[in-house]
């Protein structure tokens, strides 16, 4: 995620990803932050999905507006970027 209005960082910026899974739909969430020192934690976010047949969708909800972005049906095992608009 990149910022825009919000620090270019994204630092506060709410990811939650909507997973299809054998045994039903579960959300994970993640929230952008620095969470450490000596680079521990990296701005790009890896969420990990485990059982998941399919991503239904993610949306990033942006500190600053308080705006959120969906992307629909981003595939699984992708890299997305999603800057803000």
């Amino acid at each position: 995620v990149e910022g825009r209005q919000t620090n270019r960082s994204a630092l506060g910026a709410r990811i939650e990803v909507e997973v299809e899974t054998p045994h039903g739909v579960k959300t994970h969430y993640a929230v952008v932050s620095t969470g450490g020192s000596f680079g521990g934690s990296p701005l790009t976010q890896h969420i990990g999905l485990g059982d998941a047949a399919r991503v239904r969708r993610m949306a990033v909800t942006w500190p600053r507006s308080g705006k959120v972005q969906t992307v629909e049906n981003p595939g699984l095992n992708q890299r997305v970027k999603v800057v803000e608009r």
